[in-house]
């Protein structure tokens, strides 16, 4: 079995006027880290996701129901779709910006 690809790192993205920037960390195939959202009028979210990741596919979820599923299409380049919490699916593309142990705490 191959090992998972790594997607630790600071990820961005924009959906419309709407800034993304994930910052990731990676052990095996256990992805956590923040996800920072940013709307056209300057408000921000952050989400705190945990994941899985095989070969190179991810899946990430945040508690209250957001989950991304995608997978890289390159070294820095990531795709999928994020499924909001009124269940909306937005396509997104990705671009990783540096690689780092970046997010949050490892959950337990």
């Amino acid at each position: 079995m191959a090992a998972p690809f790594d997607f630790s790192g600071t990820w961005r993205s924009s959906y419309f006027l709407t800034r993304i920037v994930a910052k990731v960390s990676q052990s095996g195939n256990r992805v956590w880290g923040v996800v920072e959202v940013t709307g056209p009028l300057g408000g921000t979210d952050l989400y705190h996701v945990n994941g899985r990741v095989k070969g190179m596919q991810v899946v990430a979820w945040h508690y209250n129901g957001r989950q991304f599923r995608g997978r890289a299409t390159g070294e820095e380049k990531a795709e999928g779709v994020l499924t909001t919490k009124a269940g909306d699916r937005l396509n997104l593309k990705a671009v990783r910006v540096e690689h780092s142990q970046a997010g949050g705490e490892r959950p337990a």
